[in-house]
């Protein structure tokens, strides 16, 4: 598997703004958080290590709302590492849904394209709201696939599958769709720098 899509939703404070996520700038088109290549198994992807003998794709998807302080970064990766710098952005597990992916996938399914689909449809059917309520002020929202059957794994670069983030938002002032991607870098074509990108955004801000 190269890529999925979430299609999920976010209903911000006591006004129900509808939010829906999506990993990557179109629906067409997944984020390079969720289409690193295995460098531990060349020509594969990560997300392969999800699939079972018995052809179950099942890993689990942490979404995380990481709350800013006063000061709201631009998009980038530095000015948000800068940010949170000594603690200032405090993470909280209370902000963290985790959903058990468990797709069954046909005997030769190696189509993109249709995997998506399946893992799309699934989500639709048993995760369609993945908080009822978000923070007032700014979060980071961040996606990681984990191989494992919870999301308390402790995460390593053997068990992070992809992993994306949005800008800063403040949820309450939007309705539609938020992307979520990571930093495009022509080196992240390469394996072992993709997975090192992928680990460091499911990382952060520990």
């Amino acid at each position: 598997m190269r890529a999925l899509f979430v299609f999920a939703l976010i209903a911000a404070c006591v006004v129900h703004h509808r939010v829906q996520l999506l990993l990557g700038p179109r629906a067409d088109q997944p984020t390079k958080g969720f289409a690193c290549g295995d460098p531990m198994a060349p020509g594969s992807s990560m997300f392969a290590r999800a699939v079972t003998p018995t052809r179950r794709l099942q890993f689990s998807l942490a979404i995380d709302m990481i709350e800013l302080p006063g000061h709201v970064p631009s998009c980038l990766g530095e000015e948000i590492k800068a940010t949170c710098e000594n603690g200032e952005c405090p993470y909280d597990l209370a902000n963290r849904s985790c959903i058990h992916v468990d797709v069954q996938l046909p005997p030769a399914a190696n189509d993109t394209a249709q995997i998506v689909k399946l893992v799309d449809d699934w989500l639709k059917q048993n995760a369609p709201v993945v908080f009822g309520n978000a923070p007032d002020g700014a979060v980071i929202v961040r996606a990681i696939a984990i191989d494992g059957p919870t999301c308390d794994e402790v995460l390593t670069s053997t068990n992070i599958l992809g992993c994306a983030y949005s800008c800063p938002v403040v949820l309450d002032q939007i309705d539609g769709v938020l992307s979520l991607g990571l930093a495009v870098q022509d080196n992240l074509q390469d394996p072992a720098t993709c997975v090192a990108a992928i680990d460091a955004c499911a990382m952060f801000p520990n």
